[in-house]
């Protein structure tokens, strides 16, 4: 089940008006500023998905509160690969 459904997530089509839809795939600093944005949510939510995860998340963030732990946070940052981010204190 969802952590929509739980109340617990939310999604972003666009941060500061610039959309993944259009240009995540670009390379360029707009990319570079949607990415950091990507690894701050890291700092504030237990799971921080990115349009590289999966197709279904193609166009936008996904930031959650889900499963948590109280150090560390599930963020997905390019080719599919998982990583587990040591929370900054």
């Amino acid at each position: 089940m969802s952590e929509h459904s739980f109340g617990s997530a939310v999604d972003f089509a666009s941060i500061d008006g610039i959309s993944p839809r259009t240009e995540w795939t670009k390379n360029s600093a707009i990319v570079e500023y949607l990415r950091q944005a990507g690894k701050t949510a890291c700092d504030h939510f237990t799971n921080a998905l990115i349009p590289d995860y999966n197709a279904t998340h193609h166009d936008h963030f996904n930031l959650d509160n889900g499963y948590q732990r109280s150090d560390f946070t599930f963020s997905q940052f390019g080719n599919f690969n998982s990583k587990l981010f040591k929370r900054n204190s």
